[in-house]
């Protein structure tokens, strides 16, 4: 009778830990990448431009510089 009831409870908390797991993935994804193209009024395109993207629910910020090196020559 003893081994039954810990068999049960093994089998209890090994199902607990199965359930649990995909949360414990999707709080890990931090990156991502963004894509596109910083023009001015005209249409032509800028290097060098500084770009502020913002994560409001968490308010973190990352700044970068636009790389010049893929604008069409």
């Amino acid at each position: 009778m003893r081994d039954i009831s810990r068999s049960f409870r093994f089998c209890i908390f090994a199902a607990l830990l199965l359930m649990l797991a995909p949360f414990t993935y999707s709080q890990t994804i931090t990156t991502a990448d963004t894509v596109g193209v910083v023009s001015d009024p005209s249409g032509a395109t800028v290097g060098g431009a500084t770009i502020t993207i913002t994560d409001v629910q968490r308010n973190i910020s990352r700044t970068i510089t636009t790389d010049a090196s893929l604008l069409p020559t």
